[in-house]
């Protein structure tokens, strides 16, 4: 009878020990932004100036020598207002700084919409469960609420609802005006609406603009339990008593003590009215002098 072998037991190769992972996070900025792949999903290695090349081309009429506010002024107009932007007359179609056409998603074109009528403000625009930031908001997030910038080649990040007030919250007391842009419509509502009415031409979910927050604008419990102290809106009016047209003529005026100039009584008197606003409890100041 054959004897069968014995299994000559196999060495164990040892394997190759991974590199760890880096302290910093990962590969260096320096190295993320000469690189022409765009990073992974969530990198922290991204920041604003890995997008600024994207920004000059994809938007000539954003840069500051071409800016315009709504009502076409630039920035070196004495009534410029930087609320505003002025987006191209053909948006959203649009042409780079190459000359090259392209058109903006339904989406985007809304957004884009939203932040011309409120230039100043962050847009927290809201997309199913979650709030959206794009474009330059998208680095105020990465900053100020410590977001990572999504995959793709646009600046954009967000995060979900269930975060709303702590995020809203936090870029308030940063100093940010808050611009909240909900959904107020289904994509089911939307397809009713586009069946009941053929005209209707809309891709995306109508969106409405439902608050605006400020540092003296917060209101909500959850956004006010953490820093009870006031935050005051604060408004200062200053009007004439009487004009000196309106004045009584000098011939009429009680005469004066001696050494009185009656020249003081055709300057108009001034007033000088002060509001301040606590919007959390309601709580009203007002003062005139």
């Amino acid at each position: 009878k054959a004897t069968p072998k014995k299994a000559t037991p196999k060495k164990a190769t040892p394997k190759k020990a991974k590199n760890p992972p880096s302290s910093s996070g990962g590969k260096s900025l320096a190295v993320a932004l000469s690189e022409p792949v765009l990073a992974p999903t969530g990198s922290p290695e991204l920041n604003p100036a890995h997008y600024e090349a994207r920004e000059r081309l994809m938007f000539p009429w954003l840069q500051p020598d071409k800016r315009r506010d709504a009502s076409g002024r630039r920035p070196s107009d004495p009534e410029y207002d930087p609320t505003t932007l002025q987006l191209p007359s053909t948006f959203p179609k649009c042409k780079d700084a190459m000359g090259k056409p392209f058109t903006v998603s339904p989406g985007q074109a809304q957004w884009w919409r939203f932040k011309a009528a409120h230039f100043d403000s962050v847009i927290m625009f809201k997309v199913g469960k979650f709030y959206e930031l794009f474009e330059m908001d998208a680095h105020v997030g990465a900053a100020d609420l410590g977001l990572q910038y999504m995959k793709g080649e646009q600046p954009h990040c967000g995060f979900p609802e269930k975060n709303y007030a702590a995020n809203a919250e936090r870029l308030a007391r940063a100093g940010h005006r808050v611009v909240v842009v909900e959904q107020t419509e289904t994509p089911a509502q939307l397809a009713e609406r586009k069946a009941r009415d053929k005209s209707v031409k809309d891709n995306v979910v109508t969106r409405e603009k439902v608050a605006v927050l400020t540092r003296g604008t917060l209101v909500d419990t959850g956004m006010t339990d953490a820093s009870p102290d006031a935050t005051y809106c604060v408004a200062i009016l200053e009007v004439e008593d009487k004009p000196v047209e309106n004045r009584a003529p000098v011939e009429n005026r009680a005469p004066k003590p001696d050494g009185a100039d009656d020249a003081e009584d055709d300057e108009p008197a001034r007033w000088m009215g002060v509001c301040a606003a606590d919007c959390a409890t309601g709580g009203v100041l007002l003062g005139a002098w």
